[in-house]
């Protein structure tokens, strides 16, 4: 083409303005990496204020996250004249699991990287579990034992924080001493009822749901239906007919 052509074909100029991120950082100052296309993955989970950004001057940047797909969007403003220009970021946050997961020798068949807690009726300790991880990912443990829960986290190098999974261990074989000479328990207006315990109670339905809490010289746990309910104390347990 002649200069006369390419002049003619390209006489007419258009300008999009998009109000962009020059980069995020995570809640510890690290920088995480600058923000050049609109979808991102990132290992770990959301957290409110785990990101900050550095924004150009009269960028501003709001946060909407969808606890149902795992997405943070991260939308940019910018006010040019009458008109505002804006952008969306998509971050997607994905939860490393367990290879495998195994209690006392048993596989954990329904193990599932979307579910973080899981209840077994045995007694804890650290022989009890075993688990292998994906490539690149190690572990961390932790284990409460006034709740009797062992916390497994996950994270690799690259991830932004770490990912939970926690075991609770419950045996509810029988009262063992937790009904001491000090401790009462009863059932009273359909109210879990324990009386001088030294140690927090833990109310549980037979399917592991954690129905209420307390600590105290007189602690009161309402339980919405009728059932067996197990109330530990420590390392301690027993179940509870409520009528």
């Amino acid at each position: 083409f002649s200069h006369k052509t390419i002049q003619s074909l390209v006489d007419t100029y258009y300008v999009v303005l998009q109000p962009c991120v020059i980069s995020i950082y995570t809640d510890d100052n690290s920088a995480y990496e600058a923000v050049d296309k609109f979808e991102h993955n990132i290992v770990g989970e959301y957290k409110s204020g785990i990101f900050k950004y550095d924004l150009p001057s009269g960028v501003v940047a709001t946060e909407s996250y969808d606890d149902s797909t795992n997405v943070l969007t991260l939308t940019t403003r910018f006010k040019t004249g009458d008109t505002t220009a804006k952008t969306e970021y998509h971050i997607h946050f994905t939860h490393p699991s367990f290879s495998s997961l195994t209690i006392n020798g048993e596989p954990l068949d329904t193990f599932s990287a979307d579910v973080h807690d899981y209840w077994f009726d045995t007694e804890y300790n650290p022989d009890v579990v075993s688990y292998t991880l994906p490539e690149g990912f190690a572990a961390a443990e932790s284990f409460d034992d006034s709740t009797n829960i062992l916390t497994v986290r996950l994270a690799s190098s690259d991830a932004i924080g770490t990912v939970a999974y926690r075991l609770h261990f419950r045996p509810v074989d029988g009262v063992d001493d937790f009904l001491g000479d000090q401790v009462s328990l009863y059932v009273m207006d359909k109210a879990i009822c324990v009386d001088g315990a030294t140690e927090p109670i833990f109310v549980y339905d037979l399917r592991g749901t954690l129905v209420g809490t307390g600590r105290g010289e007189e602690v009161r746990i309402p339980v919405r239906q009728t059932g067996v309910y197990v109330v530990r104390a420590g390392r301690k347990a027993a179940k509870v007919i409520v009528k």
